[in-house]
């Protein structure tokens, strides 16, 4: 007995084709909200993390017994990541990270602490006007993390705090630039962190109190 079988040659529909591209369409769209909805959480953390380290150097730069020791925050980029540190500065010494503290525990060599990965970048302002972008600055300095070098911070900002008020003494860009006081056009008052949404961090200069909301 001669069996038969039916080919279906009829391939899909058109229906069916919709239902399909319809289908991988929502799954393309949640990928990519679901990527930039972590983006932008990042992207807070890191704003938050810095005002947060921004108060507790204002606070730590009032309680220093002398007006000789200076605490910067130093916000920077290496290798493509965001870090912050609180430092310790003396006048012939090397600055001494001194927040995170676990940070420094771990490998007193590690320059601050990993704010954010390569997608969140930042730049520094004075009120609006952009000043520069803190990018890989610092990043030829640190070829021999074995070497016992200090670090370069060539394209960091850093803050410094007045022992008196908490405000902010200057800002400076990396270890050679000029350092700015408040009546400076390019004394730094704004750092924007961009990652699928801005947020700015605005700091006082008068008491060194910040405040983080998102940027356009």
């Amino acid at each position: 007995m001669k069996t038969e079988f039916r080919k279906n040659n009829k391939g899909l529909s058109l229906v069916e084709l919709i239902v399909v591209i319809l289908i991988m369409g929502i799954i393309t769209g949640g990928a990519v909200l679901s990527f930039s909805v972590v983006v932008n959480a990042d992207t807070e953390r890191a704003a938050k993390k810095i005002s947060s380290l921004i108060s507790m150097a204002r606070t730590q730069a009032m309680a220093e017994d002398s007006d000789t020791v200076h605490i910067e925050v130093r916000v920077f980029e290496f290798n493509g990541d965001l870090y912050a540190g609180i430092y310790k500065c003396e006048a012939g010494s090397t600055p001494v990270l001194i927040e995170p503290v676990q940070v420094r525990e771990k490998n007193p060599l590690v320059p601050a602490s990993k704010i954010a990965n390569y997608k969140v970048t930042a730049s520094a302002y004075h009120r609006t006007n952009k000043l520069f972008d803190i990018d890989n600055g610092i990043e030829n300095d640190i070829a021999n993390e074995n070497s016992g070098t200090e670090y370069g911070f060539e394209n960091a900002i850093k803050f410094s705090f007045m022992k008196s008020t908490g405000g902010v003494k200057s800002t400076q860009q990396g270890d050679s630039g000029a350092v700015t006081d408040e009546d400076s056009s390019t004394f730094c008052t704004d750092l924007v962190l961009s990652g699928g949404t801005n947020y700015r961090i605005i700091v006082v200069p008068a008491t060194g109190k910040t405040l983080v909301k998102e940027s356009d």
